[in-house]
């Protein structure tokens, strides 16, 4: 069964949100509202928007929003970093330290890594992806 996805109407400049299932799960302020076209433009060459086409397959037909920490903080979830590394298949020492054995050393190095990735003043959300606080 699809999962609903409940889509937020109303959201103004000011407005405190949450992300939901990407980037951050930090309450943090909108700062900027924008149409799909406006956000492509900005991205950097490459950016991989997979994630945001798997979960709201329709979001490019929706706002997207510009949201502002109020401290630097990680701009992508625990779980999404680690989704992200399992996903590389083709790296023989990742599927390695999977196995039973280096479970506690891959524990560590995947949290390592994670608490390595910089830090970021603001994130993008499609707007289906928040919650308003």
């Amino acid at each position: 069964m699809k999962e609903e996805i409940e889509t937020i109407e109303k959201v103004e400049l000011g407005t405190r949100v949450v992300g939901k299932r990407t980037g951050a799960m930090v309450p943090s302020t909108v700062v900027a509202i924008m149409t799909y076209e406006a956000f492509i433009n900005l991205l950097r060459t490459g950016s991989d928007l997979t994630k945001w086409d798997s979960l709201y397959p329709d979001w490019p037909t929706k706002q997207v929003i510009v949201t502002k920490f109020d401290e630097p903080t990680q701009n992508i979830s625990f779980f999404e970093f680690k989704s992200m590394i399992e996903s590389m298949d083709d790296v023989e020492f990742i599927n390695e330290m999977r196995e039973d054995k280096n479970k506690k050393i891959y524990k560590k190095f995947i949290e390592y890594q994670y608490s390595m990735q910089p830090k970021a003043m603001s994130v993008a959300y499609p707007i289906d992806d928040v919650d308003i606080l």
